[in-house]
């Protein structure tokens, strides 16, 4: 199970463009097109260098005004699903 001492990195082969606050992923490598939300889209940002997910956590707590609890949960769901995606490896 995924937790916040997990240290994980988005792939850096992924092309993405963004707009609005949200991104657009494309996995060539899959073939997997995917849209990203404001949130998922800045975790995947900050996630291109490697990070622990509490580390992930204490960033985007300046950035969306929601209190810690709410972001560490939408963090690890998030990942989790990046991970399944293989968007984002477990290092």
């Amino acid at each position: 199970m995924l937790g916040l001492n997990d240290r994980v990195q988005a792939r850096p082969d992924l092309l993405s463009v963004s707009a609005d606050g949200e991104m657009v992923i494309l996995d060539t490598e899959n073939s997997v097109y995917l849209n990203l939300n404001e949130t998922a889209a800045e975790a995947l940002r900050r996630l291109e260098t490697a990070k622990r997910l509490g580390e992930l956590c204490d960033e985007l707590v300046e950035v969306f005004d929601a209190p810690r609890e709410e972001i560490e949960r939408d963090v690890l769901e998030i990942t989790r699903k990046m991970v399944e995606a293989d968007l984002v490896r477990i290092v």
